[in-house]
């Protein structure tokens, strides 16, 4: 695997220390690597021990087998000065019996007379020359004090427990484990403490978690769950893994891996064409068991539960008549670009994507949707008849605007601390970090897809509305007043620049923080803040609340959740189209040769690097042909440099 910064360096042991502090070896085969001796050594250092021979306070040292005597030397030092005597426990037949194996003497109870020792042993005054040539084993740090319950922290204990990464990870690995302040991975949302409890189930493998009503239409759920039960896709493999045919269960409506699944069928229109081509069937979506998510089979128009008594999704509708591919295969999400599996279009009337107008709308896989932040949500009817939206970036609801996810984020914190947050010194219940860290994920994940939605964001802004108090009538407020901030395309475009939101995007996506050297904890605060201080896009915060955002963001970055989708779990992108920048087609979902986001040392107060000039397609508005013919354009000039 590939060594990151700050990763361990490989040290070397002499195999007889090794041995005669008892150590062993990782792997008894290969024998190549030995237990970690850094514990061990920092014990003798601790409490001061050296080496009666050579003086020296480095690495590890063995006590004088003689009873009462406290003197404690290397055995490299042992053997070399030829005046101990060295008990070996084995040698190259094996085990050597004796009374006592692996024990040294130290000089003055060997008593060695002169004549016996060795030709070619060394002085004690060599030794300690040679002791003298290395600096000693640094000092261990002092065991840290157990820190107090965290309910029971002021703000400035909770900001010191949490700068400790060992401390802050504990935490962290606490609240993945329980179900508080999860969202559901079909409908998205959260309940309060106590209707988490009795609603929210856990997978035990892949730590999912999902209503249990979600799933009501699709599964006969009993109204018990046992804590240690499996979703159906984790029950699926660990009843099948072991078969010849076994394949790892994955949607086949998306690109992401992992999720809630359900099992799904799909029927051919014509038998009579597979009559004679059995092995085919077998391997096409009609004769293999197939997947999907529960989000995917459900917000699709044309896919059908059959209800608990089979609890399979039929995707027979979507599913071309090859058995191998799907429905508008030929039609390209809008935000990963790619376009094989199902897209949903947006359900806002007279919606068209400008970069093809003949196609229609814009098109979406849902989990790509889910992911950006986009709408997906459902609805009753007065005919109590459940009816499931998805629309763009354009047409979203105002509480999808990235402003509002903010707001979302931040009201928890201002229900416990005031408004102004000036009681944010008090101390917090885990439940409540928990809401807090599961809330930062919900807004680093939208983040994660900038790469592609900043490009809208600059063309037309957001539809956020303000959320106006008990008593508050918006004819009677100013603009200001409501928390508008005025922007311009052109505004927009610088401050999208400034801040570098598309680059931020795909270093998210891609964990590239986690090559530096300290975990990018420094260059991802610094980036977190440069969007923070952009006010046409988060609006005007105080410097409170960019603190809280910054604080609770970097930390649900380094909680590695799956449902961040960064790294290892991000959703495959298309290596053309869109997803290609048009003035020199390089990728715009990773940063290729742009400086990673907050990496520039800054002044005091200030937030913005400076002098960085990067590719984006900021108010090029590009059609499907012109971005075709530019990216055959910029391949052939590839070519040609070639030869």
């Amino acid at each position: 695997t590939k060594k990151r910064k700050g990763d361990p360096v490989a040290k070397w042991v002499h195999v007889v220390c090794a041995k005669w502090q008892g150590l062993r070896y990782i792997d008894q085969e290969k024998k190549d690597l030995i237990e970690d001796v850094t514990e061990l050594k920092g014990l003798f250092r601790a409490n001061d021990l050296k080496c009666c021979i050579c003086q020296g306070f480095r690495g590890a040292v063995n006590r004088c087998r003689v009873e009462g005597c406290k003197s404690y030397m290397h055995v490299t030092c042992a053997r070399a000065c030829g005046l101990c005597i060295v008990c070996h426990g084995e040698n190259h037949t094996g085990l050597i019996e004796t009374e006592a194996p692996w024990t040294l003497v130290c000089p003055e109870h060997s008593n060695v007379l002169p004549e016996n020792v060795p030709e070619g042993s060394l002085t004690i005054d060599q030794l300690v020359a040679a002791a003298k040539a290395f600096p000693p084993e640094p000092l261990p740090e002092p065991p840290k004090p157990d820190p107090k319950p965290f309910n029971k922290m002021n703000g400035k204990e909770r900001k010191e427990f949490l700068s400790d990464p060992e401390f802050e990870e504990e935490l962290i690995q606490k609240i993945k484990s329980g179900i508080v302040g999860s969202s559901c991975a079909i409908c998205d949302t959260r309940d309060d403490e106590e209707e988490a409890k009795n609603s929210l189930t856990k997978c035990a493998k892949c730590f999912e978690t999902f209503h249990r009503k979600c799933l009501d239409d699709c599964k006969n759920i009993s109204d018990k769950i046992e804590d240690e039960s499996l979703c159906d896709g984790c029950k699926y493999v660990a009843e099948n893994e072991d078969n010849e045919d076994f394949e790892v269960p994955q949607c086949h409506m998306c690109n992401q891996e992992g999720g809630i699944l359900k099992k799904a069928f799909a029927k051919p229109t014509s038998k009579k064409f597979w009559r004679t081509k059995h092995q085919a069937f077998k391997k096409s979506l009609f004769g293999k068991q197939i997947w999907c998510h529960a989000i995917c089979g459900m917000w699709h128009p044309q896919c059908k539960y059959l209800g608990a008594e089979n609890g399979a999704v039929d995707c027979s509708a979507i599913i071309m008549a090859n058995g191998q591919s799907h429905i508008d295969s030929k039609k390209a999400c809008a935000l990963c670009g790619r376009c094989d599996k199902v897209k949903v279009q947006c359900h806002h009337p007279g919606c068209v994507n400008p970069r093809n107008p003949k196609n229609g709308p814009f098109r979406f896989h849902l989990t790509c949707a889910r992911q950006a932040g986009f709408e997906v949500s459902d609805a009753e009817t007065q005919k109590k008849e459940i009816v499931f939206q998805t629309k763009c970036f354009h047409h979203a609801r105002c509480e999808c605007a990235f402003r509002a996810k903010l707001e979302d984020f931040i009201e928890p914190e201002k229900i416990r601390a005031g408004n102004d947050l000036k009681n944010s010194n008090l101390p917090m219940t885990f439940s409540h970090a928990t809401k807090l860290l599961h809330h930062g994920v919900t807004v680093l994940r939208i983040l994660g897809w900038a790469w592609i939605w900043a490009e809208w964001w600059v063309e037309k802004g957001d539809r956020w509305e303000p959320l106006l108090d008990i008593g508050q009538k918006e004819e009677d407020m100013t603009r200001e007043e409501l928390g508008y901030v005025d922007s311009t395309q052109r505004s927009r475009c610088a401050d999208a620049r400034k801040c570098r939101l598309a680059a931020f995007g795909a270093a998210l996506r891609n964990r590239d923080y986690d090559e530096e050297e300290d975990g990018g904890r420094v260059a991802l605060d610094r980036a977190l803040r440069a969007i923070l201080h952009t006010q046409s896009l988060v609006g005007r915060l105080r410097r409170v609340e960019i603190d809280f955002f910054a604080d609770w963001l970097g930390r649900a970055y380094r909680s590695r959740s799956p449902l961040l989708g960064f790294g290892d779990n991000k959703i495959p992108v298309a290596d053309s189209g869109h997803c290609l920048h048009t003035e020199d087609g390089s990728a715009k979902y990773k940063l290729g040769s742009r400086p990673l986001p907050g990496k520039q040392e800054l002044p005091k107060n200030t937030f913005f690097e400076n002098g960085i000039e990067e590719p984006d397609d900021f108010l090029k508005f590009v059609t499907l042909d012109e971005e075709k013919n530019t990216q055959r354009k910029i391949k052939n000039k590839l070519i040609i440099k070639e030869k």
